[in-house]
């Protein structure tokens, strides 16, 4: 790649790439379930968007001209807008795909209390570093996500399917934020999170992404749950 401006761009595309061939196997059939995902993108992409622009205008983070082609939206540039619509659309395949090929990941309890685990250390997190901004947000963001999986029988039906392709999607999104970090694309102020890095990556951003992740699979499966009446355990052909 000669034009460094391209990186982001070419990060975006990649993570598109691969999934978005792969959703007309025809044993997952994930391009059927288009009509479930857009919402289930969009709604999340709205908040962490104006999310996203806060912080940005409030210098929490910035993004470096040198490796993003230089169209910015509100504060923010086209390939951040991109990773709230295609790095979604990767991980959900991926949940997906475990759905599919490995049907028996109910296991409710199980679920519940690592639910009930991330809830408590949200929460400790939070309470630990009240002046870093960063982690207030995403630990408050994260504890309020775990909180409405309770109601009804939601955490049964797919938590621990969940935190599977949580740990699957780990691998390329530390990929993809490794070198968005390390280059860096994205430069963090460190005054407003806790200063621990993950090679490059800030600790906090695990959590940003499992706050994102599973926002995108809770109205995914509320959909899907929508048109077929009921919560499905196994993907199908639907």
């Amino acid at each position: 790649m000669s034009d460094p401006k391209l990186t982001y761009l070419f990060l975006m595309l990649g993570t598109l790439l691969i999934p978005f061939v792969l959703s007309f196997d025809r044993k997952v059939h994930f391009y059927k379930r288009w009509r479930h995902l857009l919402p289930a993108i969009l709604i999340p992409a709205f908040l962490f968007i104006i999310w996203d622009i806060i912080f940005t205008a409030y210098g929490i983070w910035h993004f470096s001209p040198v490796y993003t082609i230089g169209t910015d939206i509100f504060f923010l540039p086209i390939e951040e807008w991109m990773f709230f619509l295609f790095v979604p659309y990767a991980c959900v395949f991926v949940y997906d795909v475990v759905k599919y090929y490995v049907p028996g990941l109910n296991r409710p309890s199980a679920g519940k209390w690592i639910t009930v685990f991330f809830s408590g250390f949200a929460v400790i997190m939070l309470i630990s570093n009240i002046d870093k901004t960063y982690t207030v947000v995403v630990m408050l963001v994260l504890f309020l996500t775990l909180m409405v999986q309770f109601p009804g029988q939601r955490i049964n039906k797919y938590m621990f399917r969940f935190y599977v392709a949580y740990l699957v999607c780990l691998v390329p999104f530390a990929l993809v934020n490794g070198v968005l970090t390390a280059l860096p694309v994205v430069i963090y102020n460190d005054m407003e999170n806790i200063g621990i890095r993950l090679y490059t990556i800030p600790f906090e951003d695990m959590f940003y992404f499992m706050s994102l992740f599973l926002m995108n699979i809770f109205l995914y499966e509320y959909f899907i749950s929508r048109s077929t009446g009921k919560f499905s355990p196994v993907v199908g052909n639907s």
